[in-house]
């Protein structure tokens, strides 16, 4: 479709001595400007020069001696838009120069440079005179300079032209583009250019002689009204007077709804698990912007929140300084505010893709399809890091993509755009510098298809805006970032490493079909698989429109390259993560940066339906049925707001039929709605109140109404231990058979915030105290006053795994060893993937059983279970070290090091012990070192090294070992 449009606007093109300039007056212009400026400017009467008017020739105007020669020459023509558009577009073939009081300056100029360059008019739409810096140098100073690129740069930014240079108004407009884009509203040349290019008409370069360059005048009041006004008449007032308009009117309509609704709508939403840390880190982080360095807290390793220096302190450091210096909202209301913004950014560059892609329609459906999708949406309300990734992942895209119809010779303003795109990207998470192999490919690709025309006299033009991209995106990355400033070259590429090492990656253990999985042990589809349960159906129905349209009607696309980029953008990080095999966790909201680049296409797919039916009559009746499909998550966001996050669409079952298969609030929204819940209950007393998620989460929000209540986190398996009175739990925790067969909400539960219709987070009110008393009887080795307490607990909850786990565990110490395996098995048989009572049922086999076998399976099984637990590994081996198999034992103590055992004074101790038996003397002497760093004061530990250091030949070593030895008390 493009091809044929190209081949006709080609044969619109005209050029050589016949062709004429039509001077434009549009409107109803100040007599005195048209006497004291226009006549004398337009001058005696021109063969090639007519005049047309939208408004009559005033007694004064027709009395001028010059234009009354044009009247009797029948070079005049006066008449309302309509009649003026239809004259020119019948009349010679030529161009048109609208004149108006911006540029009527240069319209003595822009006539006769017309009449002496016929010859460069080959032009197929809009010719833009610029000046050829490249053939003339015109001498100013550098202020003048700068002035000027700060103006055009301004004006670039503000206005849809292929202008570069605002401070010239040579604008000359094809008689075909004229009779298309000029109405009563386009009354002004930039007017009328912007209308061209949101018709997206094509624009061209043609160069001016510094003559004509002397005219320069900058007028910034006008620039930003014309600004202002260009977006007006597109985008309002053309749409309301002009039938088959409505597109660009409902795009602006719905960016102002989205961009309203979200930023009020943020503030009803709560806390996520982890943006406590992050906001204080930016605190820190902030201090070191404010005093320049001198503050380097953010930097320390001993941090605890160190790892967040990896990250891009983009939207923390604006966060923590607009909620110290400018708002007085709150800090998390402010964080939501800020992050609710960003998140309407990533929305409506995305729908900017999709219009600059397809059309104002694809940009429409593209527009409501991302804002009606529950789990973008919730994340953009809260979710610090991977939205404002998402971000300017959406930025960077629409501007390589804007490059990329422009090259060789791009707006700066564009390839600015796609640098702060980059910026934010990288600023937030530093694996956006993938953008840069992006541009590179794009870039490359374009250059080797217009090798043939161009050769390599280019090749300079696209490695300059390479390098401009590459270093601006760079330093605004770091422009937040205290520790990409630390070596500005190559703090990025130590960050990055540290990502793609999965460094700092969590141990998570989530529900995954069903199953309670550690995250990095994940199938190779649980990405994609997420990506197609959590989005709408009207979106993956659009995707899969565009594939089918792709190979079946690949005309309709006309440059089908831009097809495959966008699709490129949204499949390679999917592709490349499963290649590295990185880890995943939460869903994929690590990778909601795909998600924009993936509505563009669905947009693109149902666009391309609309045209492949090319009938006016079905268009409607396709837009609607999109519409329609859109009402699903609609009706699902309003029911379950404001937990948008645990959508699950249809092909999932819904919410409903994804309970008990995968995790639903991961993320800790709920609490807020929970903790505010119980202080309007409570609002005065004084209460303790557990919690299974970050306390902050429920706290920040529930001590607004009850300041008396204190928040205390609860270890997994251990939620009952402490005297709390309330307990604010999530399902994220529980196994499948616990959700689906009652033990969630549990007994005692006074109220539940539910999301589809299933609980995602519980009040519980302490009915019983039997646990903690179990608790407390444990601790103080009163196994029978443990027994009787653990047993209440089980006969009060029948379905509490911890009940059981616990009483298995009393009689373990008791060494009642069959009760304490049937104990322990119930407890297994509430919770399958119980890697504590898989860990206690192996302390059964081994101390109690002396079963070395049965012990290792139970030990291997809790190890399977939860990766990192590094008791597993240490219990097993040392069944094998009485096995004397120290081989095996030494490669279970290395994984406990390594998967949380590094602080464990007793793993070293076994390691230097299995070393020494098997002679390695000098790796038994360095792990004996590492036990007593962390145990001082371990009798054993010095007796052992002093044995390593004997058999090594080092005497006065072992000498003063047992000396330390026996000072502890050692025989």
């Amino acid at each position: 479709m493009k091809k044929q449009k190209q081949k006709e606007i080609k044969a619109e093109a005209v050029s050589g001595p016949d062709i004429g300039l039509s001077i434009v007056i549009a409107g109803n212009p100040r007599e005195e400007w048209l006497r004291e400026k226009v006549w004398k400017k337009i001058g005696k009467s021109r063969p090639d020069v007519s005049l047309y008017l939208t408004s009559p020739l005033t007694e004064e105007s027709a009395a001028y001696k010059d234009i009354a020669d044009w009247v009797a020459n029948g070079r005049y023509f006066a008449g309302d838009a309509t009649a003026v558009t239809k004259a020119i577009g019948e009349g010679k073939p030529g161009y048109v120069f609208l004149v108006d009081e911006e540029n009527e300056p240069v319209l003595g100029h822009a006539i006769s440079f017309f009449l002496s360059n016929k010859k460069l008019f080959k032009g197929r739409g809009v010719l833009r005179g610029e000046l050829d810096t490249k053939k003339e140098k015109v001498k100013t100073n550098l202020s003048d300079r700068v002035y000027n690129g700060l103006y055009n740069f301004a004006g670039q930014l503000l206005t849809p032209t292929a202008q570069k240079d605002f401070t010239l108004h040579y604008l000359y407009f094809s008689n075909a583009v004229f009779a298309e884009v000029f109405n009563n509203q386009t009354n002004t040349s930039a007017l009328l250019a912007a209308r061209a290019a949101y018709l997206e008409k094509a624009s061209e370069l043609i160069a001016l002689t510094s003559k004509e360059a002397s005219g320069r005048k900058r007028n910034w009041k006008s620039l930003f009204a014309q600004a202002m006004r260009v977006r007006i008449n597109w985008f309002i007032t053309e749409p309301m007077r002009q039938k088959g308009q409505k597109w660009p009117m409902a795009f602006a309509l719905f960016a102002l709804f989205a961009c309203v609704s979200m930023l009020v709508l943020s503030q009803q939403y709560g806390m996520t698990w982890d943006e406590k840390r992050h906001n204080d880190y930016s605190k820190t982080s902030l201090a070191y912007f404010e005093t320049f360095g001198e503050d380097s807290t953010c930097l320390s390793e001993t941090l605890p929140t160190q790892e967040f220096r990896y990250y891009g302190e983009h939207f923390n450091v604006i966060a923590a300084f607009l909620y110290t210096h400018v708002l007085s909202i709150g800090e998390y209301e402010t964080r939501h505010l800020l992050n609710a913004f960003y998140g309407f950014l990533a929305m409506l560059f995305a729908a900017l893709l999709a219009k600059e892609l397809a059309s104002w329609r694809a940009g429409v459906f593209a527009f409501v399809g991302i804002y009606f999708s529950p789990v973008f949406f919730g994340h953009s309300m809260n979710n610090p890091t991977d939205i404002p990734f998402a971000t300017g992942f959406a930025i960077a895209l629409y501007y390589l993509l804007k490059i990329f119809k422009t090259l060789p010779a791009p707006k700066f303003s564009h390839v600015f755009m796609a640098a702060v795109g980059v910026g934010i990207a990288v600023g937030s998470r530093v694996g956006g510098v993938l953008l840069y192999a992006y541009a590179a490919m794009f870039m490359g690709i374009h250059f080797l298809q217009h090798f043939k025309q161009n050769g390599f006299k280019a090749f300079k033009s696209y490695l300059k805006i390479f390098v401009s991209l590459v270093v601006m995106g760079h330093l605004i990355s770091i422009s937040l970032w205290p520790f990409g400033q630390q070596e500005i070259f190559t703090s990025w590429y130590e960050a990055l490493k540290k990502s793609t090492e999965g460094a700092f990656f969590t141990y998570n253990h989530e529900l995954f079909e069903g199953v309670r999985m550690y995250m990095a042990k994940v199938p190779w589809y649980y990405l994609p698989k997420f990506i197609l349960i959590n989005t709408p159906l009207m979106v993956l129905a659009g995707f899969v429109l565009l594939l089918v349209l792709l190979f079946a009607a690949k005309k309709l696309f006309g440059n089908a390259m831009l097809v495959y980029f966008t699709l490129f953008a949204m499949l390679f990080p999917i592709v490349y993560a499963e290649y590295q095999s990185m880890y995943y966790y939460n869903g994929w909201r690590h990778y909601l940066f795909i998600y924009p680049p993936m509505i563009v296409l669905s947009a693109w797919g149902w666009e391309s339906l609309i045209r492949v039916m090319n009938n006016k009559k079905l268009a409607p009746v396709i837009a609607g049925l999109f519409f329609a499909a859109t009402l699903l998550p609609v009706s699902w966001m309003v029911s379950n707001h404001p937990n948008a996050a645990v959508y699950f669409n249809e092909l999932a079952g819904g919410t409903k039929g994804a309970y008990g298969q995968y995790e639903l609030d991961y993320y800790s929204n709920s609490c807020r709605q929970a903790g505010e819940w119980l202080a309007t209950q409570e609002p005065q007393k004084k209460l303790l109140v557990a919690i299974n998620n970050e306390p902050q989460t429920a706290a920040y929000y529930a001590q607004k109404l009850n300041p008396n209540m204190e928040f205390k986190w609860v270890r997994e398996y251990e939620e009952q231990r402490p005297f709390w009175d309330y307990a604010i739990l999530t399902s994220r925790t529980y196994s499948q058979i616990e959700l689906l067969e009652g033990a969630f909400p549990p007994k005692g539960t006074v109220h539940v915030v539910e999301a589809g219709g299933v609980p995602i987070a519980a009040v519980v009110k302490r009915e019983s105290y039997a646990m903690p008393l179990g608790y407390k009887a444990l601790d103080a080795k009163l196994n029978d006053s443990a027994i009787y307490y653990f047993t209440q607990a089980t006969e009060f909850d029948p379905k509490d795994e911890e009940a059981w786990r616990m009483l298995g565990e009393a009689y373990t110490n008791k060494q009642s060893n069959d009760s304490a395996i049937m104990m322990l098995n119930k407890s297994i048989a509430l919770s399958p993937e119980n890697y504590s009572a898989y860990n206690q049922l192996g302390l059964v086999y081994m101390n109690n059983l002396k079963d070395n076998g049965k012990a290792i399976e139970a030990f291997e099984k809790s190890t399977e279970i939860k990766f990192n637990f590094a008791e597993g590994y240490y219990y097993a081996a040392s069944c094998y070290m009485m096995m004397r198999e120290y081989n095996k034992a030494i490669t279970l103590l290395e994984n406990a090091v390594k998967r949380g055992g590094n602080g464990i004074p007793e793993v070293y101790y076994n390691l230097g012990a299995c070393y020494l038996t098997l002679g390695m003397n000098k790796k038994a002497e360095e792990n004996f070192i590492l036990c007593l760093t962390l145990s001082p004061n371990l009798a054993m530990g010095y007796r052992a090294l002093a044995e390593a250091f004997q058999k090594q030949g080092k005497m006065n070593e072992a000498q003063q070992c047992m000396q330390k030895y026996k000072e502890l008390g050692g025989q």
